[in-house]
């Protein structure tokens, strides 16, 4: 019985680990750049789960979150309790957790050519930044 409720209590556990280690993707289904964002965070070796809802849905997420105008993108996802909004780099994740409370998340505000996402054959990289909010 023991063994019983202990693989219960692990098997509970990683899965409210898992489902805080997964990157929440919400996007519409049309828009291409936002997919192959979220095959970029996968390939970086987050698990990723797509969300794909309305224009008109993602604009209501952007409000309900509490997204800035001057901040928004063509995409939301949350991470660790944060919001990631734009074509932020893969990279920019292995840190999010450890960001003060009071920063609700981090974005790369429009479409910046050469960002994880928006790559450009020719190889040009437009220069952005990430912005805490």
């Amino acid at each position: 019985m023991k063994k019983i409720i202990l693989s219960g209590i692990l098997l509970l556990s990683f899965s409210a680990y898992s489902q805080a280690s997964t990157v929440q993707l919400y996007k519409d289904a049309n828009c291409g750049c936002c997919q192959l964002w979220g095959e970029g965070i996968q390939k970086a070796g987050y698990n990723v789960v797509v969300n794909e809802i309305s224009y008109e849905e993602l604009n209501k997420l952007n409000d309900e979150l509490k997204v800035p105008n001057n901040l928004r993108s063509c995409h939301i996802a949350k991470y660790k309790g944060k919001i990631i909004v734009g074509h932020v780099p893969a990279s920019s994740l292995t840190s999010i957790e450890f960001l003060p409370k009071e920063i609700t998340g981090i974005s790369v505000p429009g479409m910046p050519a050469g960002s994880l996402g928006m790559e450009q054959v020719s190889g040009f990289k437009q220069s952005y930044s990430v912005i805490t909010f």
